[in-house]
């Protein structure tokens, strides 16, 4: 990939790419927005300028500090004049909203005085999840004679293609069993862990804030 071109903005920065690979161009830019309603006309000029310098394909992405749905608010209350007039922008612009199912989730901080934010991206699994193999199983002394010893005993006849489809999709059932019963529910363990770290962070705190609570 190449930048062909580039616009900065005093609130977005544009770029003009080209792949390498299929020569196809197309624009991203990159904003991050200001929080009073007179310089937020400001931004939405800027993104009014680059629609009309480039007619690629076009890709925005960043920090608007404005909201489309009364969902993505803390305190959902009503309806602001802010949410109506970001959403005659993107319709003017001709844009659509591909992430609407992204939900942000504030994660503990054990020790920084920022939150972590993790972003998880909705509507795009379909079907079971995919089998991964967790590094994690490696340390359990005796494992790969288990594999072994589970491979050698799954039979299976056809041609060669079909008995290692077959003998792979076996084992990894074998697997998912025999990790619940060693490991337990990972997603449960993982939301135990995390409100330790919560615990600890907020334990950590208080220390920080009241010193002498540590000398009694």
């Amino acid at each position: 990939m190449e930048v062909v071109d580039w616009e900065e903005g005093q609130y977005s920065l544009s770029c003009r790419f080209k792949n390498v690979e299929d020569g196809a161009v197309w624009v991203f830019t990159g904003v991050y927005g200001p929080f009073t309603k007179e310089a937020r006309e400001g931004l939405w000029e800027e993104l009014g300028a680059v629609r009309g310098i480039w007619e690629e394909p076009w890709c925005l992405g960043g920090d608007f500090n404005s909201t489309l749905y009364q969902r993505e608010r803390s305190r959902q209350g009503r309806i602001t004049s802010n949410m109506r007039r970001f959403a005659h922008i993107i319709e003017e612009l001709g844009l659509l909203d591909n992430f609407s199912g992204v939900i942000q989730r504030r994660l503990p901080r054990p020790v920084s005085d920022h939150f972590p934010i993790l972003l998880e991206g909705g509507g795009l699994r379909r079907g079971p999840s995919p089998f991964r193999f967790e590094n994690m199983w490696l340390k359990v002394e005796g494992f790969l004679d288990l594999i072994r010893s589970w491979w050698r005993e799954i039979e299976v006849r056809g041609t060669a293609s079909y008995r290692l489809a077959a003998k792979t999709k076996e084992l990894k059932q074998k697997l998912k069993v025999w990790n619940r019963e060693v490991f337990g529910h990972l997603e449960d363990n993982k939301r135990a862990a995390l409100q330790q770290v919560e615990l600890l962070g907020m334990v950590w705190k208080v220390n920080e804030v009241c010193p002498w609570k540590r000398q009694s």
